[in-house]
């Protein structure tokens, strides 16, 4: 992935912090018309969710994020109250469970990525046009948290066994994605998960050493 600007104080600095991890992964590439169309439904609140079942896991995610919060500041309450509205709302419009088995990414395996709170780089069969805007669907790993976002190719190249993550024969190019409109509360959940697997895998290495 391409270098991105130095950040300029710590709160940006996490955005930058990069680990390789195993997610759940799906993309795909977006007409100008798509992308304009999925760029306002973020900027007008609505989600970038394809069906039904990929809103109702999204609004779990939140849910759990804020009664976590809420534990500690009582007027984030209010919120979860408003998200359970959502939720139910959604389960008014039909059973959410009924649309998992079209919601491909819910079946899909975990692949090795490079992840941040900005980007993400993958390995992939086929390369993807520079600059080309893609939706990005990804599953943390073992929270399952759900996270929709739009991005930008930044590079795609077709890569050697020993320079890359995750590469098989069926996947030499590594592509490397920026995240350029994502929901706020999907940014700080990378975020942290980010944070929090550095601090595990650090742990790991710490252990490993002393025995």
């Amino acid at each position: 992935m391409t270098a991105p600007k130095a950040p300029r104080n710590d709160v940006e600095r996490r955005r930058y912090f990069r680990i390789e991890d195993k997610v759940v992964l799906s993309y795909k590439t977006l007409s100008e018309e798509e992308k304009q169309l999925q760029s306002r439904k973020l900027k007008s609140g609505e989600d970038l969710c394809p069906d039904l079942y990929h809103t109702f896991v999204m609004l779990e995610s939140d849910i759990q994020d804020l009664i976590k919060k809420s534990k500690k500041e009582n007027l984030l309450l209010s919120q979860a109250i408003e998200l359970l509205n959502r939720k139910l709302n959604v389960i008014a419009k039909g059973p959410p469970n009924d649309r998992r088995k079209n919601s491909s990414i819910f079946n899909r395996e975990p692949v090795t990525v490079s992840l941040s709170g900005c980007g993400i780089s993958f390995m992939a069969p086929t390369p993807i046009e520079k600059g080309q805007t893609v939706q990005v669907e990804i599953i943390l790993l073992p929270s399952r948290q759900y996270i929709v976002c739009l991005g930008e190719i930044v590079s795609s190249e077709k890569v050697a066994l020993s320079e890359n993550i995750g590469y098989s024969a069926e996947n030499p190019f590594r592509i490397a994605v920026n995240f350029v409109e994502i929901r706020g509360e999907d940014s700080e959940r990378l975020i942290q998960h980010v944070i929090k697997r550095e601090v595990e895998l650090l742990r790991s290495s710490k252990k490993h050493l002393r025995s």
